[in-house]
């Protein structure tokens, strides 16, 4: 079922691009090793949050 929703996501993602970080977060939700990678910076500055991008900066330097 995870392969279906992964396969529909990306042909909407492609016609969609804001879609494609739902794409992301399924697949590293799916992974049963380090959830700590998760792409969020990229899936912020995609969305143009200057402020998210500011604690996500912060919070790999261990601020």
């Amino acid at each position: 079922m995870r392969d279906t929703l992964v396969g529909i996501l990306k042909i909407a993602a492609s016609k969609r691009p804001e879609l494609l970080g739902a794409v992301e977060a399924l697949n590293w939700w799916q992974q049963p090793a380090d959830r700590s990678a998760w792409p969020v910076s990229r899936l912020t500055r995609a969305h143009g949050d200057a402020d998210a991008d500011r604690f996500w900066a912060a919070e790999r330097e261990g601020a």
